[in-house]
């Protein structure tokens, strides 16, 4: 018998990852359910930059890129700021690819589906009383990376960092970080 292990800095994600090896899962899904357990309990994480090293054998190592991209497809360029003036909070929001890209890594030998995994962050979430990002959470439990898909909360990326909120996200952005081929991305 063999023991599983998993560390983290993060108490919920490490208890999650635990929890995840306990019930018989893979490496990926101690890392998967470890990644939204900390995004449940930490708003800064679920929609963070995010990259993930895999290999084993037969496959070799595969890099997964859940880094943000730089948003502004199709819009009009700024021309900068005022000295002096204050930056907008809008203009410091990016397109997150970090569901997709963890969605994508679930793919490679994970054992428990992807909803129960989530789980783990939902009701991290709960217990902190995030019920915006609780519902968020479930969503990615019905639908997958999916759930970034709908118009609810597409609306509310673009409401935090497009245009109107002096941030240049657009639905391009959005479009481009969550490709039509990426397994649960359909909705």
């Amino acid at each position: 018998m063999s023991a599983s292990l998993a560390a983290s800095s993060d108490a919920d994600a490490e208890a999650a990852a635990q929890a995840a090896a306990a019930e018989g899962g893979s490496c990926v899904d101690a890392v998967v359910a470890g990644f939204f357990a900390a995004a449940g309990a930490d708003p800064a994480v679920l929609l963070s930059p995010t990259v993930a090293l895999i290999g084993g054998v037969g496959m070799g190592v595969r890099c997964l890129d859940g880094r943000a991209l730089q948003p502004g497809r199709g819009a009009a360029r700024p021309r900068g700021f005022v000295a002096g003036s204050p930056i907008p909070d809008g203009s410091y929001g990016a397109a997150s690819r970090s569901v997709p890209m963890v969605a994508l890594l679930h793919t490679y030998g994970a054992k428990a589906s992807l909803a129960r995994l989530v789980r783990h962050g939902t009701r991290a979430a709960q217990r902190c009383g995030a019920s915006r990002r609780a519902a968020l959470l479930k969503a990615i439990e019905r639908h997958g990376a999916g759930a970034l898909r709908t118009a609810d909360v597409r609306r509310g990326l673009l409401n935090a960092a497009g245009p109107a909120a002096g941030g240049l996200l657009t639905e391009e952005d959005l479009d481009a970080a969550l490709p039509e081929d990426l397994p649960g991305a359909a909705m």
